[in-house]
């Protein structure tokens, strides 16, 4: 049976999230929620906001979910980055089309297709082959939405 929560990209990317905050010496919160549902995300923030205030940052597990966030900080009458910082996951392209830019952290994506691609033909040519993995180097992409942090 395989433990795919173990391996999973959001798994992966919280914990080396975690791991840079305690090196650095700074505090950190998830905020749990639904990721594939937006009103979630907003209720969520919305909640987390009225009991703690509008967090200094926040750092989202995909592209996908800060752009959820960044409506949802919108619709709450927050600025961006004037209020909160926003940072993504993934590098998608639309992240530029935001009013301001949301930063995000941009994976490899050719790399990782041809690899994955390379992965599978190897698995299909010998299906006894133990897991293949691998880890890639990812850039900050920084945008206007972190502006004044950097």
């Amino acid at each position: 049976s395989h433990r795919y929560r173990d391996h999973s990209p959001a798994e992966a990317r919280f914990r080396t999230y975690i791991g840079a905050m305690e090196r650095a010496g700074l505090p950190c919160e998830l905020i749990g929620t639904n990721l594939l549902h937006h009103t979630s995300i907003h209720d969520a923030l919305q909640k987390y906001i009225a009991e703690f205030g509008c967090p200094e940052a926040l750092v989202c597990v995909n592209d996908e979910t800060a752009m959820y966030v960044y409506r949802a900080l919108v619709d709450l009458g927050f600025k961006i980055p004037d209020n909160t910082f926003l940072l993504g996951c993934d590098g998608l392209p639309f992240m530029n089309c935001f009013e301001p830019p949301l930063s995000t952290i941009a994976q490899p994506t050719e790399e990782i297709c041809a690899l994955a691609w390379q992965f599978l033909k190897n698995r299909m040519a010998n299906p006894d082959l133990p897991r293949q993995e691998a880890t890639f180097d990812a850039q900050l992409v920084v945008r206007k939405s972190m502006m004044n942090l950097v």
